[in-house]
């Protein structure tokens, strides 16, 4: 299975979950961050560039 990654966004902030499985333990968030920021991850995660 391919991981499943959400960009989530609230009151101007957002974050980034990952996903690998349908479990609850599989979930890792990001950190909060700016709107920006988390768009430029976003971005680096969908061209494959994400560190």
């Amino acid at each position: 299975m391919y991981p499943m990654y959400e960009l989530c966004t609230a009151t101007g902030l957002s974050f980034v979950r990952r996903a690998d499985d349908e479990k609850a333990e599989d979930v890792v968030e990001s950190r909060w961050m700016s709107a920006n920021a988390a768009n430029v991850l976003w971005v680096q995660i969908l061209t494959g560039k994400a560190e």
